[in-house]
């Protein structure tokens, strides 16, 4: 794959411009399942984040298969990501957090039904 690409390169680059570059990486388009894996790390952070402030954050195989389909671009791949996740998972945090619906000790359960994410405290 990679002597694939180069020679493309070579083909559309002239040499004194390939020349000049130290290395070039060829990257793989992510599948699915990796980006279940970027959903989760993020949500470690997230996790991390609300523990430091005594709370607890859950989600559903759902709410992650909807961040997953929602946060990823064939051409872009993850990087819709972490603005999904802001915009669906911490701006309706931080504002349950403001009103007090989010209290200390409690854990939020984020469920996906009907097109929506559902926010649960407990």
């Amino acid at each position: 794959m990679r002597e694939r690409v180069l020679g493309e390169l070579r083909k559309f680059f002239r040499p004194e411009l390939l020349n000049r570059l130290d290395d070039i990486v060829v990257f793989h388009r992510l599948e699915k399942d990796h980006i279940r894996d970027i959903i989760k790390l993020q949500l470690k952070h997230l996790s991390a984040r609300l523990e430091g402030m005594q709370r607890k954050l859950e989600l559903s195989d759902e709410a992650i298969a909807a961040l997953a389909q929602e946060g990823y671009d064939p051409v872009y791949g993850a990087r819709p990501l972490k603005r999904v996740i802001t915009r669906q998972l911490e701006n309706p945090l931080s504002r349950m957090l403001v009103a007090g619906e989010y209290p200390e000790n409690s854990t939020c359960t984020v469920n996906y039904q009907d097109g929506k994410y559902a926010f649960q405290v407990k």
